[in-house]
């Protein structure tokens, strides 16, 4: 996998509030094998957003079509909206409906207990690492 540092990134997910345990852990299975079968390289991360917890994957899409593919994941997955990192780790929020998009500063790394202040973070288990986005 390329530095996911460096390169362009999307974390998406394909969890609801709404739904169980069971039915966003089959969703979350389903969403890494199609990440999976089109090559797209990408490891598990855990999200907090709006006040929920979710299982996550950090993306790095090699070309013009694994973003598509990507955005389309996002929208067979009815989710709302995939967090994009560009190479300097500006984090935008691009909506799956219409053309909105939310800049929401840098992608950086912090402490635990920064993140559990924060309105939205991600955590990497691979390298125990939180991170938040701001200024």
């Amino acid at each position: 996998m390329r530095d996911q540092h460096t390169q362009p990134a999307y974390i998406i997910s394909a969890s609801h509030v709404e739904d169980s345990q069971k039915q966003n852990d089959e969703a979350t299975s389903l969403l890494e094998l199609g990440l999976t079968r089109h090559k797209i390289p990408h490891k598990p991360v855990r999200g907090h957003y709006l006040g929920a917890d979710e299982d996550s994957f950090l993306c790095v899409p090699r070309n013009d079509d694994d973003e598509r593919l990507l955005l389309s994941f996002a929208r067979i997955y009815c989710q709302e909206s995939v967090l994009y990192l560009d190479e300097d780790r500006n984090a935008t929020l691009f909506f799956t409906v219409g053309n909105d998009r939310i800049n929401l500063g840098k992608f950086r790394e912090t402490s635990r207990l920064n993140a559990a202040e924060s309105e939205g973070w991600t955590f990497d288990p691979s390298t125990n690492t939180y991170y938040i986005c701001g200024e």
